[in-house]
């Protein structure tokens, strides 16, 4: 009787505070936001399959699937996942935010294993070709990004999951889970662009693109990311 009274009043503030919630939330705020997030999402598609149909349009070799998996990675995916996150703070009610943190999950999951494609395709063709590893900026900086993303993807597990309290660590260290969780996921991301802009700055890039098309292609990636940081 205890658990379902528990229950019940969990229910009650719950209801309580959509309620509430929804009648302080500005509708026409709502509405903009909203418009803004349709119109990111819409340029950013187009953006993406225009640069994947030029990567594709290569010469069949396996790299091209390198810059593939790594545009809708950092481009589209981590753009749209952070937006997601964002907008965590500001749901409304219960069930939504639960919806966008499994959103927010599973969209970042989808990154996580694109990256890690695009890593290992680019690992396997330099050691097909003999070629060293790590010798450019683009190199570098994707590789710290990626290592940011692998621990900001197994902090993001693991809190979903609950296993800090499963494992008994102290709440001190609990506390500090949640934050360094974001400081990874700014860290992933702010690399994770830069890496992507140097992109179109290599030799391949420099093949596919012109001058203008390139410095547009790397400001566009800094816009999508900035605005999902704004919850657009």
């Amino acid at each position: 009787k205890a658990t379902v009274s528990v229950l019940y009043c969990i229910q009650l503030a719950s209801q309580k505070l959509d309620e509430e919630t929804k009648m302080d939330l500005p509708i026409e705020d709502t509405a903009t936001n909203s418009q803004k997030l349709r119109a990111r999402q819409a340029l950013c598609t187009v953006v993406v399959v225009y640069l994947c149909w030029e990567y594709w349009a290569g010469s069949g070799d396996m790299f091209q699937w390198h810059p593939i998996c790594m545009t809708v990675g950092y481009m589209a995916l981590m753009a749209e996942g952070t937006s997601i996150g964002r907008r965590i703070s500001k749901a409304r009610g219960l069930v939504e935010r639960k919806n966008l943190i499994e959103n927010h999950m599973w969209v970042f999951s989808l990154c996580f294993v694109l990256v890690g494609v695009g890593f290992a395709i680019i690992y396997r063709g330099k050691e097909l070709k003999n070629k060293p590893h790590l010798t450019s900026w683009h190199g570098q900086v994707g590789f710290t990004a990626g290592i940011a993303m692998l621990l900001q993807t197994t902090l993001g597990f693991s809190l979903y999951y609950q296993l800090p309290a499963k494992l008994n660590l102290s709440p001190s260290v609990r506390s500090m889970l949640r934050p360094l969780h974001l400081y990874l996921a700014i860290a992933s991301s702010v690399l994770g662009v830069v890496a992507l802009s140097f992109g179109f700055y290599t030799n391949y890039a420099v093949i596919k693109f012109d001058t203008y098309m390139r410095a547009a292609f790397a400001l566009v990636a800094v816009l999508f990311h900035g605005l999902a940081f704004a919850r657009c």
